[in-house]
């Protein structure tokens, strides 16, 4: 239901009221009055002329029109006449006075005696959302206004308002002693239930809306705010949005999973909610990373461990005490804001009464006893305020304040002005706070809290803290839901999970160039160790967990039977399909239908595989220092010189990755192919090569060397003589290319001019490379995305273990066996997608292109064929290591 209000306009000019009357009954105001005091103390009041007469007489002409027009004799027809104008009159009249909508007579009661000597007062109820239009219109156009004044309805209940979270402002020393304190107190905690939180976090909300809204009401009104209303108009942007975060990242089923308190005096309450709320409340609302940080470490230090799912909720648990303490400071401004516009009316009446009728101010009083039952401080303060300078007024309000109050007015006020100014300084404080969460990292703080990270940190192999976050985080994670399935604590899954990786160390620590998984944290965590882990921990699987785990280790067992069985439900269908419209489908053509059924029980059960099965992102190395030296990659573009214009053009892609991907350890080289040809030697060929030569001199030139080597390089080789091709062209194309590549990067070997060879560029800068990016001329390759697929290849898990048949181990020398690799990864590619302009610049392209992003290397995708069997094809792009690469495939190709 719409909420009306009141306006109240004293004017000193009658004609000037007459004229703001009018001009509102043309706007279709109808709940209007105008109240006069004449010179013998009588007030007239004046409405709209009323539309019941007037209703009336039209119902009387209809009755009249409708008597002539019924059949009747003509001696009763004056009879039938005389009714129907009687009963349209009447009826027209009660029905117009029903719906009349005349300001109510309790309204003009009410103001009846505020109205003094030679003033008139308008009154105008309307609905809020035009309450600024009729003030604009009872104010006119003239320089010197009426005094105008604005009833509105109450906003909240009454009994809604609750003191602020504020106590006294802790020094940083103090507030370490407070957590320490409540840190061995909330010890008791039990599994979370409900979500009372999230319930009163939706009614704050709905609350803090409801005032912002008011407030906003009341300043456009020109009605004079607190400096705290201000505050709560000037961020409500800010607030809402930091709401909006808290609903969107506090789900259900997360709060559930918090620990709440046993008992105390907030039993089942959230325990990091509780902590928030102390620290709001020690601190005013004023956080800043320091006193966060020594608050939670104190809290830790006393015993209360706080879980890895807390530490995440801790920021939300803090909005959400910031978010309740606004709540009850919105509820204050508004309850001030409501007592601010009464006290102004009455101010301006008793100092209007003290001038023109003096004998008025005790009637005033009378009325203004009637109203306020109970005098609220900031009514009196604001009241008072007014009256300073009128001793006739201020002396019998004083006294009447005094004795309602039963404090010196004094005192009430100047505890009223500071509580006001405390009010203000905590939404400033407030306000500022939500700025500081939301520019915050979180992450960082996390770490440095978070006890399962700090023993994570003591991990054997060295490797847990020169990872990147989102693979210590998936760690930890992995830590959570562990202890959660074991009911065993975090710290001890973490420890026990360090304490079996330094085991696995001690065991091989005879073998110094023997690298073993089994020695780094994540193998238990992450990796083939976590079954056996979770086994002796006594994780409880669900059978969800149990399926999905048998899935993962088995494909061979589901996927193909599960194709063939669709395969025969899809080809069954379209028998049946057929039979259901009157044919047959003979034999050839059911042969046939074989390729479409297939086709689509493999798209079906390619999207189930996705579904059940989600993809599991590569864990990866932090490099924050660049590639180290021992990483040093090169990126490979293998190309043809079809013309002067490509070797131009390839060199300018080249120097693209480098400026996306500027590293001191990244190399940079073009393997370019002469264009097949009739003869080994074409007369255009010398012009291609310098041309590209050229360039790639000039890119040395301008972006210098990096360790005394350059950047930068080109390599050639001849043509040789296909047989099946009948033509001089590079040997095996770009494998061929790639092949002599890697044989060159192991061994040094220049070969013979046939042979792929440096011409641009000093190679010594080429020694030692690890790994090899190679992408296609029209491949682009982001900003930062070689060095994250280093990082990617270069983490433990990831490294490639290559065995012989013999079952030996490691990555060095040839064998008489076939070497394949046992774990870990010797390529990695990213997805590979159309380009975003590309993808869009045709309606055929949007079609078939997919859904598009600005990025394809940071996000993980499902792959069917790798997150269910291990495996994938490789298409030609992508990072691989050198030397595991070549001992599986080197000397493999024709």
């Amino acid at each position: 239901m719409t909420s009306s209000g009141l306006i109240l306009a004293f004017f000193g000019d009658a004609d000037a009221a007459k004229v703001a009357f009018s001009n509102l009954q043309r706007a279709g105001y109808r709940q209007i009055a105008s109240l006069a005091k004449k010179s013998d103390g009588k007030v007239a009041v004046s409405r709209p002329a009323s539309r019941a007469l007037w209703a009336g007489v039209a119902g009387a002409a209809a009755g009249f029109a409708l008597g002539h027009v019924l059949p009747a004799p003509r001696r009763v027809r004056p009879f039938v006449a005389g009714t129907s104008i009687g009963v349209g009159a009447v009826g027209a009249y009660f029905l117009g006075a029903a719906l009349e909508n005349d300001l109510p007579d309790r309204d003009i009661e009410r103001y009846r005696a505020a109205v003094m000597s030679g003033e008139t007062l308008l009154i105008v109820r309307a609905p809020s959302q035009f309450l600024n239009d009729a003030l604009q219109i009872v104010r006119g156009d003239g320089e010197s206004g009426p005094a105008t004044f604005v009833e509105r309805g109450a906003t909240l209940p009454n009994d809604i308002s609750r003191a602020p979270l504020r106590g006294d402002v802790l020094s940083l020393d103090a507030l370490r002693e407070l957590g320490a304190e409540l840190g061995a107190k909330q010890t008791g905690i039990q599994k979370g239930g409900g979500t009372f939180l999230l319930a009163r976090l939706r009614q704050n909300q709905k609350i803090i809306t409801r005032v912002v809204r008011s407030l906003g009401e009341a300043s456009r009104l020109d009605q004079p705010v607190s400096l705290s209303a201000e505050w709560l108009l000037d961020n409500n942007y800010i607030i809402q949005g930091q709401i909006a975060d808290v609903r969107r990242n506090l789900s259900p089923q997360f709060y559930k999973q918090l620990p709440v308190l046993k008992d105390g005096k907030y039993p089942g309450i959230a325990r990091a909610y509780l902590m928030a709320s102390e620290l709001v409340a020690a601190t005013d609302s004023r956080l800043d990373r320091e006193n966060l940080m020594e608050f939670v470490h104190a809290y830790q230090g006393a015993g209360a461990i706080l879980s890895t799912g807390e530490l995440w909720a801790l920021p939300l648990m803090i909005r959400l005490a910031l978010v309740e303490n606004l709540r009850r400071l919105t509820a204050q401004a508004d309850r001030r804001q409501r007592e601010r516009e009464r006290a102004d009316f009455w101010a301006n009446r008793l100092l209007t009464a003290a001038f023109r009728e003096p004998d008025a101010i005790l009637p005033l009083l009378a009325g203004l006893s009637k109203e306020q039952k109970q005098i609220a401080p900031h009514f009196a303060d604001r009241l008072v305020s007014h009256l300073f300078d009128e001793e006739a007024a201020l002396g019998p309000v004083r006294a009447w304040l005094e004795r309602k109050m039963k404090s010196p007015l004094a005192e009430v006020t100047s505890r009223e002005q500071r509580r006001q100014a405390a009010d203000s300084i905590s939404v400033g404080n407030l306000i500022t706070s939500l700025r500081f969460l939301s520019a915050l990292d979180w992450r960082e703080c996390f770490e440095e809290l978070s006890r399962v990270d700090q023993i994570l940190g003591q991990d054997p192999a060295g490797v847990y803290r020169s990872m990147d976050f989102a693979t210590r985080d998936r760690y930890r994670q992995q830590v959570e839901r562990l202890a959660r399935g074991s009911k065993t604590g975090e710290i001890e899954v973490a420890t026990r999970a360090v304490r079996l990786a330094a085991e696995a160390n001690r065991e091989f620590e005879f073998e110094p160039h023997s690298f073993r998984p089994s020695g780094h944290v994540g193998y238990y965590l992450a990796d083939e160790g976590r079954g056996d882990f979770a086994t002796a921990l006594g994780y409880r699987r669900t059978a969800f967990s149990r399926f999905r785990r048998w899935v993962r280790q088995n494909p061979n067992q589901w996927y193909f039977p599960s194709l063939g069985v669709g395969t025969v439900a899809a080809q069954w269908a379209i028998g049946r399909f057929a039979g259901a419209i009157g044919g047959v489908l003979p034999f050839p053509l059911r042969l046939l239908a074989l390729l479409p059924a297939s086709e689509v029980s493999a798209q079906v059960l390619n999207y189930c595989v996705t579904r059940l099965i989600p993809p599991r992102p590569l864990p990866k190395m932090e490099f924050k220092d660049g590639v180290p030296e021992t990483w040093k990659t090169v990126v490979a573009i293998p190309m043809l010189l079809g013309s002067v214009a490509d070797a131009t053009d390839n060199a300018h892609q080249l120097q693209l990755h480098f400026l996306a991907n500027p590293d001191p350890n990244l190399r940079f080289a073009l393997l370019a192919d002469y264009v097949d040809a009739p003869a080994m030697q074409m007369p255009e060929d010398a012009a291609r090569l310098d041309a590209a030569r050229a360039a790639i001199d000039a890119l040395n030139v301008r972006h210098g060397q990096t360790g005394g080597a350059d950047r930068f390089y080109l390599f050639i080789r001849n043509r040789k003589w296909s047989e099946t091709e009948s033509r001089w062209m590079g040997w095996e194309r770009k494998r061929g290319k790639l092949e002599e590549f890697n044989r060159f990067l192991r061994h040094w070997h220049f070969g013979a001019g046939d042979e792929l060879h440096p011409v641009a560029g000093i190679p010594d800068g080429l020694r030692d490379v690890r790994f090899v990016l190679t992408l296609d001329a029209d491949t682009q390759l982001p900003f930062g995305e070689a060095i994250r697929l280093i990082e990617t290849l270069a983490h433990p898990l990831n490294r490639p273990v290559v065995e012989t048949g013999d079952g030996s181990g490691g990555t060095g020398g040839n064998t008489r066996f076939s070497p394949l690799v046992s774990r870990g990864y010797s390529i990695i590619q990213p997805r590979v997608d159309t380009m975003l302009p590309s993808a869009m610049a045709t309606r055929y392209s949007r079609l078939f292109a997919g859904a598009q992003g600005s990025d394809p290397y940071t996000h993980v995708i499902s792959d069917v064929y790798q997150d269910a069997f291990g495996e994938g094809s490789y298409h030609g792009k992508g990072i691989y290591d050198l030397e595991a690469f070549e001992r599986v495939l080197g000397g493999r190709f024709p």
